[in-house]
């Protein structure tokens, strides 16, 4: 079948379903005319008689021979390649211990092995599960006299 036989066909197809769909859709009263006893069948509405070009124009430009469809196999073949090459590179055993282990002395020698920072990335605890607090001081309060004669407290660190 050639593609002008392929689309004239699809065309008079998506008009006869149109015409269908349009004729079912517009049976029923139509409450601005009045009844006489020479009315039968369907009557057909402006919306309906608005709608019908526009539906077949839609319906006859979506149909198309099989060439221009997508590749939808040849599509997925792709993706699943580039995955794959991306999966061959791998890591190593340091990196994914240093990446995803839990944070321990053994999961920071692993980032140093791995040639990786030991620092996480918004949390205060580094790979090998050190937390930075800052520096350790000891400090001792004692009082002294105050300008106005009452005792202040005040600190002492070493």
């Amino acid at each position: 079948m050639s593609p002008l036989q392929h689309i004239l066909l699809s065309t008079l197809v998506t008009i006869a379903v149109c015409l269908s769909a349009v004729s079912a859709y517009s049976v029923g009263p139509n409450p601005s005319a009045t009844k006489t006893s020479t009315q039968q069948g369907p009557e057909v509405s402006r919306r309906s008689t608005f709608f019908l070009p526009i539906a077949v124009l839609t319906a006859s430009l979506g149909t198309d021979n099989n060439a221009n469809a997508l590749d939808i196999d040849g599509f997925m073949n792709s993706e699943l390649q580039k995955d794959s090459a991306k999966s061959d590179q791998g890591m190593s055993a340091d990196e994914a211990l240093c990446r995803f282990g839990q944070a321990s002395p053994e999961t920071g020698n692993a980032c140093l092995r791995a040639g990786m920072t030991t620092e996480r990335k918004g949390k205060p605890v580094d790979a090998f599960g050190k937390i930075d607090r800052g520096d350790y001081v000891r400090c001792k309060s004692f009082w002294v006299d105050g300008p106005s004669g009452k005792l202040e407290k005040q600190w002492k660190c070493q």
